[in-house]
């Protein structure tokens, strides 16, 4: 590029003083979008840590919820009538492999039970009914086993332990990748980055990380070795200790791989850049939007929302809304993993009775929305009511029913979703497990 200069020559310091300020406006370029991305990508993995914990914590609470079987009949008649306890725990390990024994023993177990020397120790400190609310607990991270011991008494009298004993890797499974948890001593309990097993340990394999990642006070953060970023959480374990969730993270998915050879060029072309910009804010906006429901498969409010813009939804549809009845005691009673499973199992079961030009929502909690492509109020009706009918129907426990009320699509869906709630109360005024149809002489 050839300058023309139309007025006297810049003083040296002038010169002097313009070329350090391109300096600083390179490193600002250069620096600002890296140290913009990698907080990016932080704070987008600090989101998954954070959900993959609240996953924990729920299978946590389910596990401390089986304390609650030490107080019933059934287990401190256990020694006189082992039957109905022990048919109540085959039924409540059926399916699942988190919890992979519940058993009862006595404060004088046989000289083969493992945990004989462990009860031994126990049986004094839960001599006084004081301790009856008070749990013991232990963790074989070489077997990857945490069992807990939970004091039964008859009156106030010490008969023996409820034994929960818990899988860990399935604890602390999580579906995404490169995920890791580890215990206070640096045990990894579960991994699914290829680069770290679960069973070992890296306070060996990682010392220098691990060492940082011990003497760190903050409950978040990112230390990284010369390949990857650990991104980690704080948890906490089933024993309350602390333990790590850790998302191990290449360093080219932060910082790709001739990025400030791109970076120059787009820096040169300021126009284009400008556009790549927005563009990228506008995508990542858009990426932030799930159009389906994780738990149930099913669409989310977002898509209804999208759905609301189509013409094609008015005066040829039907709109339903369905909540499952009493669904508060299902989680009360059996626990937060059994409700997921009922609601999979109710939306799986709505998809079935809908057609493909048809609409399934979960609107969170036990409530869903369901759109018929139809003019026919008695179409609509009847696959509402089949729908209800065969979730009444289901032999797989816990049954369940469900509640609905549904409405033509006339001048608005909100304006319906709105009158078919109006119908869903009354179902649930009415006994529930009943259907009730929006009666409008204009439909």
């Amino acid at each position: 590029m050839v300058l023309y200069y139309t007025r006297a020559l810049s003083s040296s310091s002038g010169i002097e003083l313009r070329c350090f300020l391109i300096m600083l406006l390179a490193i600002f370029v250069i620096n600002t979008p890296v140290s913009y991305l990698k907080r990016d990508k932080q704070n987008d993995i600090a989101f998954q840590l954070q959900t993959i914990n609240d996953t924990l914590i729920q299978r946590k609470h389910h596990i401390e919820s089986l304390n609650s079987l030490r107080s019933t009949q059934i287990a401190k008649q256990y020694f006189e009538s082992p039957l109905a306890f022990d048919d109540l725990i085959d039924n409540l390990l059926a399916g699942q492999n988190l919890i992979s024994d519940i058993h009862i023993v006595s404060t004088n177990p046989s000289s083969s039970y493992r945990h004989q020397g462990l009860i031994h120790s126990f049986n004094p400190f839960f001599a006084s009914p004081q301790n009856s609310h008070s749990s013991q607990a232990f963790i074989e991270p070489s077997k990857l086993n945490y069992t807990q011991f939970s004091p039964i008494y008859a009156n106030t009298q010490h008969i023996g332990y409820l034994v929960v004993e818990v899988a860990l890797d399935e604890f602390a499974k999580s579906t995404r990748n490169n995920i890791l948890l580890v215990g206070p001593s640096g045990f990894v309990y579960a991994s699914s980055a290829p680069s770290h097993r679960s069973s070992s340990s890296i306070s060996n394999t990682e010392v220098a990380l691990w060492e940082q990642l011990s003497r760190s006070r903050r409950y978040t953060g990112m230390l990284e070795n010369s390949d990857d970023y650990f991104i980690y959480r704080k948890v906490e374990m089933l024993n309350d200790s602390t333990a790590y969730l850790i998302k191990v993270v290449d360093k080219t998915e932060f910082i790709p791989k001739y990025f400030y050879l791109i970076l120059g060029l787009i820096t040169l072309a300021s126009g284009c850049g400008y556009y790549l910009y927005k563009f990228r804010r506008e995508h990542q906006a858009l990426s932030k939007i799930s159009y389906q429901d994780e738990l149930s498969g099913l669409y989310n409010r977002h898509y209804l929302r999208k759905l609301e813009q189509r013409s094609t939804l008015r005066h040829q549809s039907y709109v339903g809304i369905f909540d499952i009845d009493h669904f508060k005691q299902v989680n009360d009673k059996y626990g937060h993993d059994i409700g997921d499973q009922v609601i999979k199992r109710v939306a799986q079961a709505i998809k079935v009775r809908i057609r493909d030009s048809d609409y399934t929502f979960r609107f969170g909690g036990e409530e869903f929305v369901v759109i018929i492509h139809t003019d026919s109020k008695s179409i609509a009706a009847q696959i509402f009511e089949r729908i209800r009918t065969d979730i009444a129907s289901m032999n797989q426990a816990p049954n369940v029913t469900i509640s609905g009320g549904f409405s033509p699509v006339v001048s608005s869906l909100p304006q319906s979703l709105k009158q078919a709630d109006q119908m869903l109360y009354k179902a649930k005024q009415g006994g529930r497990n009943k259907l009730e149809a929006y009666c409008d002489k204009a439909a």
